[in-house]
């Protein structure tokens, strides 16, 4: 299925991988793993595959400072 950027179905999972929060936040799934890896952007790790709730995201979003 595609779906623009910044949108995602409304079935969205309770637990979003690195490819979604990208389309997301318009940027890439490498950037998605950097900003967790730096600390920038809460993620969890299920079944030894890292994860982003939705809430985890939007709260990343409401952090950052318009430019």
């Amino acid at each position: 299925m595609n779906t623009p950027r910044g949108s995602l179905p409304d079935d969205t999972p309770l637990l979003l991988d690195a490819e979604a929060v990208g389309r997301l936040l318009s940027v890439s799934a490498r950037a998605v793993k950097t900003l967790h890896r730096v600390g920038q952007l809460r993620g969890v790790v299920v079944a030894r595959k890292l994860r982003w709730r939705r809430p985890d995201v939007e709260a990343f979003v409401r952090r950052l400072s318009p430019d």
